[in-house]
């Protein structure tokens, strides 16, 4: 029986502790299921390092660097903006960070929406100086979400990760020539709106992904931990809905995946 096609988890936080047991173990058995390649966003800059080391240990293996909104407030109790762009711009000119993110707005957070839209700004003008894709994130905050990128479209393109919105918000992002991240929310049956979106929304802007150890798809359950392992039952999930070969979701949303982020 023929190899089935290479995959890639597009957004897979496998530095994070929860994996520190059985890292290897894991990964092994995602190279069983052929998964060859995934990405490590950044979250705050004291993990970069950690992302990277484990980025040179391990063939395929790239990470980005960011501040990821759940972040911010932490981060600048002690820095400024100036000298997160300061650190932004040294640690993404290395040749295994692929991206700059997760970045973005989230209204749940409770964090003051204007210092979050200026956060992003940087994170967008560091994208553009380098050349490099943008991960976003983004919840509650769409509409603002949108008026930055239509006012600073980032060159190298982005991907919006766990997106979870309706049809024709997925068509607004798809317009500026966004990629949008499947994971684990449109494999919940009652998530009717996301998977309607992922079925009708062009294949070439959509990557796989886990966001593990978040984010567990319906199989695993909420609150459990998520594994980079089950992208590729996302793929199957991704074929069933759309009503194509798995074969093929697997192989040209990996394409998507190199074709962004220059795997």
């Amino acid at each position: 029986m023929a190899q089935p096609a290479p995959l890639i988890d597009s957004h897979c936080h496998f530095d994070f502790s929860d994996f520190d047991r059985d890292r290897a173990l894991v990964w092994q058995r995602c190279q069983n299921l052929n998964i060859e390649a995934l990405l490590i966003p950044g979250v705050e800059p004291g993990q970069w390092p950690v992302a990277r080391d484990l980025c040179l240990a391990h063939p395929g293996w790239r990470y980005a660097v960011g501040l990821h909104p759940w972040y911010s407030e932490v981060y600048l109790q002690h820095n400024s903006l100036a000298q997160l762009k300061h650190s932004l711009l040294s640690a993404a000119r290395d040749k295994l960070c692929v991206a700059v993110g997760e970045c973005g707005l989230d209204k749940l957070k409770g964090m003051d929406m204007q210092l979050q839209r200026q956060i992003l700004q940087l994170h967008i003008d560091v994208a553009t100086q380098l050349n490099k894709p943008l991960i976003l994130h983004c919840v509650k905050a769409h509409e603002q979400l949108l008026a930055e990128l239509k006012a600073t479209p980032p060159p190298a393109g982005a991907v919006l990760h766990a997106f979870s919105g309706s049809v024709q918000l997925a068509r607004q992002y798809v317009a500026l020539g966004l990629v949008l991240g499947a994971g684990g929310v449109f494999t919940y049956e009652r998530a009717k709106k996301t998977r309607q979106a992922f079925a009708e929304i062009p294949l070439d802007n959509i990557v796989l992904e886990t966001d593990a150890p978040a984010m567990a798809p319906s199989w695993v359950g909420r609150g459990q931990r998520n594994s980079p392992e089950h992208v590729a039952e996302i793929a199957r999930a991704l074929a069933e809905l759309r009503g194509q070969p798995e074969d093929e979701i697997r192989r040209r949303c990996s394409d998507n995946c190199r074709r962004l982020f220059a795997f």
